[in-house]
């Protein structure tokens, strides 16, 4: 694997892991601030809104260089990904119902943003704890793979050292 892909995957976890961290001080404030009202929307539904939107693309990134880079398939979509991350043994199935689920909220919000019909709070509290598991469970594959996130420069100061599979 590339030393760029290695480190995008890097990046992408750790902000799936710094946002399901987040989620719990987001959804407190969402709660506190559900009357302050903008027109007909609160504030806080575009924030959760966002915070779907964004969990959504970094786990994306995460599955499609795993799918890609690290098992050597093609995902036709997003649900073929998961499936994929699931037969690998990259995520358990805790783990991908949360992906599904996740999936389907950003569907929600960015092709059917005008019915406001996502509880984006609900949604996050209840797959929060898959969201964490996607995220260590990834690592543990990642590492059984043997490919390395961080970066490994060998003596010669080879930035491609311990790359892993794919690399070229």
């Amino acid at each position: 694997m590339y030393r760029t892909t290695r480190l995008r995957l890097k990046a992408a976890l750790e902000d799936v892991d710094r946002l399901v961290a987040s989620l719990p001080a987001l959804l407190a404030w969402a709660e506190a601030h559900r009357g302050d009202r903008t027109g007909a929307v609160a504030p806080a539904d575009f924030a959760l809104e966002r915070a779907v939107e964004r969990l959504f693309q970094s786990m994306s990134d995460v599955g499609l260089i795993v799918v890609e880079w690290v098992v050597h398939r093609e995902a036709g979509g997003f649900e073929a990904m998961i499936d994929i991350l699931l037969e690998e043994g990259a995520v358990l199935p805790q783990a991908a119902d949360g992906l599904r689920k996740l999936t389907a909220a950003y569907r929600t919000v960015s092709r059917e943003y005008l019915s406001r019909s996502l509880d984006a709070a609900a949604l996050l509290a209840e797959i929060r704890p898959a969201l964490q598991a996607f995220v260590e469970e990834v690592r543990a594959f990642l590492r059984a793979e043997g490919v390395a996130l961080e970066d490994s420069a060998g003596p010669a100061g080879d930035a491609n050292a311990g790359g892993g599979a794919g690399e070229g």
